[in-house]
């Protein structure tokens, strides 16, 4: 199963827990950093109507939840598998 992307920055305390909560959870996924990575952006936007939010997690099945709390992320993934 192809793990959760997540839109990230490191400025974004958001974005910090919920890494970390994630990792607490063994919930696998991966990220990009808009600041490092800005050719994301993009996509960020298109996820969000026309807005940089973060943390932005997208879904292998094309499902997108805005700063969602680990377990929202967690029992989403674990419906995909």
């Amino acid at each position: 199963m192809q793990p959760p992307v997540m839109f990230s920055a490191t400025w974004c305390g958001h974005c910090t827990r919920l890494k970390q909560q994630l990792k607490r959870l063994d919930v696998p996924f991966e990220v990009i950093d808009v600041d490092e990575q800005p050719e994301h952006l993009p996509a960020l936007a298109e996820a969000n109507n026309g807005s940089w939010l973060i943390p932005t997690v997208r879904f292998a099945d094309g499902t997108v939840m805005v700063n969602p709390s680990a377990a929202e992320v967690a029992t989403h993934y674990a419906a995909q598998s």
